[in-house]
């Protein structure tokens, strides 16, 4: 690669920024002895698992590392804020291998990570790795609830076309060879691996009429119910979310005899709800009974009779609310 000084600085930037893996560059005058049949340059030349030209032309520095990053990733990245947002926002599914930098078997363990790369290396996936001492790979980790002392682990992830929730599946621990990941991929791919949600123990007792569902109870108690099911996804510690569980709480006992309706809650930071990803809380959401695979997002106070006339307008099911009032903070039927 010769020519432009901006774009060599660039180069160097840009691959010291996605990944550990050794790059060269060549004047044009050793290329043109190299490789005959190029006859421009600056050229950037790529080799994976095949190898790839792209032609600069007469990009700016700045367009031609926009270039690179939307064109090719080299077989295994480092995980960066660059590529994880790149990962995000499109298509692509990623395989992740999850390590701590400071274990004796680390360089094994990434070389067998690239030969699953190189066996897969196309447009479909994108390979990272998420480093535990590097920043991103700290926040990759800290986002799906990955606690350091569980890698090293490999997950497949993407977004969900329609929903634009994560998917995410993970390979067993241990046994990190090429031959047994390319099985789990080849799993995942035809649809015979189960999606992984993160979930608590489910409750020995659970009588109602509030129900507690948890990530592995979800689809049972919730999708597929058949019944209008109100959902109130919580965490520990959160003001305004004390106030919906208070609400949903004296809504349950108003709305007991009404067997087409339950009203639920979730702790969203132990628990994953499939099909949804829950950025903020509380998450307030209607399953309709016919229609659970839309949920309705509810945005309104917080209160018993605004959830009450939010189920009414929205559930399928008949839904009959007896005569109720409040004396202080006491209900009365």
């Amino acid at each position: 690669m010769g020519g432009d000084a901006a774009l060599l600085q660039t180069y160097e930037r840009v691959i010291l920024e996605v990944s550990e893996y050794k790059y060269y560059y060549i004047s044009a005058e050793v290329g043109k002895l190299a490789f005959p049949h190029i006859s421009e340059f600056p050229m950037l030349m790529v080799f994976g698992a095949t190898a790839a030209t792209i032609k600069p032309e007469n990009l700016t520095a700045a367009e031609w590392e926009d270039h690179m990053h939307k064109l090719m990733y080299p077989p295994v990245a480092m995980i960066t804020e660059r590529n994880t947002a790149l990962f995000f926002s499109g298509g692509r599914k990623a395989v992740v291998l999850f390590v701590d930098p400071d274990r004796d078997d680390l360089w094994t363990l990434l070389v067998e990570f690239e030969r699953l790369a190189l066996r897969h290396y196309s447009t479909k996936y994108v390979f990272l790795y998420a480093s535990m001492d590097k920043e991103w790979g700290r926040h990759m980790t800290n986002y799906l609830k990955i606690g350091y002392g569980t890698n090293p682990r490999v997950e497949v992830l993407w977004r969900n076309s329609s929903s634009q929730a994560l998917q995410r599946f993970v390979y067993p621990e241990g046994n990190i060879r090429v031959d047994p990941m390319d099985e789990f991929l080849a799993k995942v791919e035809a649809g015979a691996m189960a999606p992984f949600y993160r979930s608590e123990s489910s409750p020995e007792s659970n009588p109602g009429p509030l129900f507690r569902v948890v990530g592995s109870t979800f689809r049972s108690e919730v999708l597929q119910s058949g019944l209008d099911v109100l959902v109130v996804v919580y965490s520990d510690g959160c003001m305004d979310c004390k106030i919906a569980l208070e609400s949903a709480k004296m809504l349950a006992k108003i709305v007991q005899p009404n067997r087409g309706l339950k009203i639920v809650i979730v702790n969203g930071e132990e628990n994953d709800l499939e099909g949804v990803e829950v950025v903020y809380f509380p998450t307030i959401l209607l399953y309709p009974a016919k229609r659970p695979s839309s949920p309705i997002l509810y945005t309104g106070p917080r209160s018993v009779e605004a959830f009450a006339r939010f189920i009414g307008e929205n559930c399928d099911n008949p839904l009959t609310l007896p005569e109720f009032t409040f004396k202080g903070d006491e209900l009365h039927l």
